[in-house]
């Protein structure tokens, strides 16, 4: 939510494991001299680039040289990070269904009224959504699958920004950070019916030390899945779709993108199809909580929230597990180039192991 570690943390549909073609020729295109080391990467991962896609890559390297928020990531020094592979944390980050949590954790921590009236005092909704959610896929990527140099030094930048800002209540920072976990072990566990019953109380525990990034005593941070639910109900009346909330849902419905993003790649389309998915996996009072707020909405977003009202409760869940699989499926699909987000690969390649055997 906040340009910040933990709400830097809101993560995105670039959340790792979900980064599209148009993200990855981004942050390819902000470092030139690095194309041999991420087509090396595309390769070793199980995947090459097709000659009309590499065309389209090159096309928008030539167009976007943006440096990267936190630098490029390391593919030289092996070291795990705070995670590494084998975590839950790994697992859950680097998975295709983590694009759809991190828009719904968006959602959901826009509820939470005094952050969003902070949101609404330091941000322009329409031009730095997209901005917003490239730098949040970067700090979860860096802090998430980057050596433990590059996860402390990106947290220390956030806490430093913070500070300027005048960012300190750790309430907060708490709410975006629950929110963002539950959001994207929610859509892990919807795609992956069969996990061990212990995996969420494994992610939750893990993702304590990503909350201390940003300044958060870990005593103050669910270790649980039953401890987090029970977090996130004693937030419920205290929470409230204000104007800032429905403007900055309604801005990441159509966020403004770059003119090459928009219009060379499947951006558009495949991100409503994701807003969609990641609306109708909200816990449905958060959605019932939308549907009666729709005074200052854009038409497109009051048919969203609309239609996903429409039917039984039980109706609702299955047609949201039915959607979300299906993206992960689609994602599946893709080439490992556009699939593995180039924080997954260096880290897997910085310690020899193939990215696309693990996701």
């Amino acid at each position: 939510m906040l340009q910040s570690s933990a709400a830097a943390q809101t993560g995105f549909p670039l959340v790792e494991g979900s980064q599209s073609v148009a993200r990855f020729v981004l942050q390819d295109a902000a470092a030139p001299m690095q194309w041999d080391a991420y087509g090396a990467m595309s390769t070793h991962s199980g995947g090459s680039y097709r000659e009309g896609e590499r065309a389209i890559v090159m096309r928008v390297r030539r167009l976007a040289r943006a440096p990267l928020a936190f630098g490029m990531p390391t593919t030289q020094v092996p070291d795990p990070g705070l995670f590494g592979p084998g975590s839950a944390t790994w697992e859950v980050t680097g998975d295709a269904s983590a694009g759809v949590g991190g828009i719904r954790a968006l959602l959901l921590q826009a509820l939470h009224p005094s952050a969003m009236a902070t949101v609404d005092r330091l941000s322009d909704y329409r031009r730095s959504t997209w901005g917003r959610l490239l730098r949040t896929a970067e700090y979860v990527g860096m802090t998430c699958f980057g050596t433990t140099d590059e996860a402390d030094r990106t947290a220390g930048h956030v806490r430093a920004l913070h500070e300027r800002l005048g960012i300190l209540d750790t309430s907060e920072l708490l709410w975006v950070h629950a929110a963002l976990i539950d959001s994207v072990l929610d859509s892990y566990l919807r795609t992956h019916p069969d996990a061990p019953a212990d995996f969420g109380d494994r992610y939750i525990n893990e993702q304590r030390l990503a909350a201390t990034l940003v300044g958060i005593d870990e005593d103050d941070v669910f270790a649980t899945m039953d401890e987090l639910k029970n977090y996130l109900e004693a937030m419920r009346p205290t929470l409230a779709v204000t104007p800032p909330a429905m403007t900055a849902a309604d801005a990441l419905l159509v966020p403004w993108m770059p003119w090459f993003i928009r219009w060379l790649t499947p951006a558009v389309p495949f991100w409503r199809y994701m807003m969609t998915a990641s609306f109708i996996c909200l816990p449905l009072w958060v959605q019932n909580a939308y549907a009666e707020s729709l005074d200052d909405v854009s038409p497109a977003m009051r048919r969203l929230i609309l239609n996903a009202c429409k039917g039984t409760d039980e109706q609702r869940l299955q047609r949201a597990d039915r959607r979300i699989r299906l993206i992960r499926k689609m994602a599946m699909a893709s080439p490992a180039f556009a699939r593995i987000g180039p924080h997954v690969s260096a880290a897997y390649q910085r310690l020899g192991m193939r990215a696309a055997d693990h996701h």
